[in-house]
């Protein structure tokens, strides 16, 4: 996730490509001071199911 959101959607950003950048801009270009990843893994059963959550905000 962090690979994705950040590290190669930084190169779109900064080059000025739209439609592609916008979780980093979401996340990194908001200025927040605080940034929660968190992975959720449930056992169905038969598989497991996974869900990832990015949580952006600021401290007070």
């Amino acid at each position: 996730m962090f690979q994705q959101y950040v590290e190669e959607e930084r190169n779109a950003a900064l080059n000025g490509g739209p439609g592609v950048s916008g979780h980093y801009e979401n996340i990194i270009m908001t200025n927040h001071e605080d940034m929660i990843v968190a992975v959720y893994i449930v056992d169905m059963g038969s598989y497991y199911q996974v869900s990832t959550v990015v949580c952006t905000g600021n401290t007070y």
